[in-house]
């Protein structure tokens, strides 16, 4: 089975890059679901309104990138989600659309078996969360619930980066909604956080312009580094994502078949983790060890502690403790262990459960609220391999993001400030009203899901 990874957006292409970076690495059968053997080239699209960012990829990876999927506009979207969605009468933003649909259909062609699409893309620029939604209602118009669709989306800084975002948040999140099988979210308050920054401090803010400069080189500084040591850039961030990624959904023992290199992972996870179609916003964790010297126990116990002190428990300002839907962890890289089996890893993972529970606090009504995969391979990081236990959870601290969304949005809109940028590409009220309904009807769904 094959996928197409479809990068839209500054954000995405940016994420694109790393992530071939780390498929370059770990160049093995583990990697061919998204690698056509035939011509030795990634089932990759790349779409983009500049042409600034997929040049640079295009230098750095034309061997293994197709040019005809490499697409762009004449000019930018303003970090506008109507621009990118309903685009400029004289720059050929509808014709990428067409052009996007088309490398799609070739690139399936190619596919041995084509079971799911993955978007990457941010919430809230003007491509990704514009172009983005109006490529993923037309995937979905072109293929209906035949394939999965799966989004990587990465939302914005908190503290704010555009006088827009809220609305394209709003905007884009109402179309995954509607059309994703699986919405996977990255806040990037919660990166910097896992690379060692508290979540709390505030992106650099330019003293000019009042807001975040999204490309500056340096953003943090990583857990005890002084002064003049290298910061956490926006490559670190992209290398999480990317690590993410690739520990979720490469193949494991479970469930992939013996004689290739290939399973039926992006299926399972769907399927575990978003039974309910308005409950779908899946976080993702990753943690790594690269001591290899121990027992697998001794191994696998630590990363889970890890785990447990790096997940975020309770509600803001409340002793409330945040409840998960279904929870998936992954562990990987445990080949160096003579006792190793996949059933005894399981054994030692189960034996966490105590901890687990406390961590993901699993709803009361639902018996199987939780699944275990492992794999013996590891994962390359750069010039290391590394242990790693990756969880993805299906629980309600999205509502967080989701709520203060909608309510930012709502008093922008109320005051109708800024809809003139909207009105001018005919985007009507009804839209956004569809978009707030829909936003309350998964904060609705993740309130019911924990009586």
């Amino acid at each position: 089975m094959s996928s197409i990874v479809i990068s839209v957006g500054q954000c995405g292409n940016q994420i694109s890059n790393s992530l071939i970076d780390q498929l370059l690495s770990n160049q093995t059968n583990q990697t061919s679901f998204l690698y056509s053997n035939f011509d030795n080239r990634f089932h990759f699209i790349n779409i983009d309104s500049e042409i600034k960012v997929i040049k640079n990829l295009l230098t750095e990876h034309s061997q293994c990138l197709r040019r005809e999927n490499v697409l762009n506009t004449k000019c930018g979207r303003g970090s506008n989600w109507a621009s990118g969605y309903s685009g400029l009468s004289n720059d050929g933003a509808l014709k990428i659309i067409e052009q996007s649909l088309e490398s799609v259909r070739k690139e399936a062609e190619r596919c041995d078996f084509l079971l799911y699409l993955c978007m990457m893309h941010s919430l809230s620029g003007g491509t990704g969360s514009g172009c983005g939604s109006r490529l993923i209602e037309e995937l979905r118009n072109e293929f209906g619930w035949k394939k999965l669709i799966f989004t990587q989306s990465v939302a914005p800084f908190r503290d704010g980066e555009l006088p827009l975002q809220h609305y394209n948040n709003l905007l884009c999140l109402s179309h995954l909604h509607e059309h994703a099988d699986f919405i996977g979210l990255y806040q990037n308050d919660d990166i910097l956080s896992a690379l060692g920054k508290p979540s709390q401090t505030t992106p650099p803010v330019s003293s000019k312009t009042g807001l975040v400069p999204f490309n500056a080189a340096k953003l943090a500084k990583k857990p005890g580094q002084v002064d003049n040591e290298p910061l956490i850039t926006l490559s670190d961030m992209n290398d999480h994502i990317t690590n993410c990624f690739l520990n979720t959904f490469n193949p494991v023992d479970n469930i992939s078949l013996k004689s290739q290199g290939f399973g039926m992972e992006f299926l399972e996870i769907q399927r575990f983790l978003c039974p309910n179609f308005n409950l779908k916003v899946v976080e993702t964790l990753n943690v790594n060890s690269f001591n290899s010297t121990k027992s697998v126990y001794e191994k696998t116990n630590p990363l889970m502690k890890k785990m447990s002190s790096s997940i975020v428990k309770f509600k803001p300002n409340s002793t409330n403790f945040y409840t998960s839907l279904n929870s998936l962890f992954i562990a990987r890289g445990l080949q160096d262990f003579k006792e190793y089996n996949s059933e005894h890893v399981l054994g030692q993972l189960v034996n966490d459960m105590e901890l687990i529970n406390k961590m993901l606090n699993p709803v009361k009504w639902n018996p199987f609220t939780v699944d275990f995969w492992t794999a013996k391979n590891s994962l390359q990081m750069g010039k290391t391999k590394s242990n790693s236990l990756t969880l993805c959870t299906n629980r309600n601290r999205c509502c967080d993001y989701l709520k203060e969304v909608g309510a930012k949005a709502r008093i922008k809109y109320s005051a109708k400030a800024y809809l003139h940028w909207y009105d001018k590409f005919n985007i009507s009220s009804c839209l956004f009203e569809n978009a707030f309904e829909n936003l309350d009807n998964i904060v609705d769904s993740y309130d019911e899901m924990t009586i």
